[in-house]
């Protein structure tokens, strides 16, 4: 999947520039922290996509019932 490979690229560059942080230079710490930020968002779009699939074709198989069906009624 290019979500998955775009993902792993992200999370492969924050761990590269983890180690160039250690060096510790205000300028490897931004690079980082900008790395890390990019990273974080990508895993978090890769796992909303996923559970939104898979949310999706369970609703196929087991459909809410409607808000109207549930009425306390007289």
């Amino acid at each position: 999947m290019a979500v998955d490979r775009q993902r792993e690229g992200q999370v492969r560059e924050k761990k590269t520039l983890y180690h160039m942080f250690l060096g510790e230079t205000a300028d490897n710490w931004r690079k980082y922290q900008e790395a890390k930020k990019a990273a974080k968002k990508d895993v978090a779009i890769a796992i909303a996509t996923r559970y939104g699939d898979a949310n999706e074709r369970l609703e196929k198989l087991n459909p809410r019932p409607r808000p109207e069906d549930h009425r306390g009624g007289n």
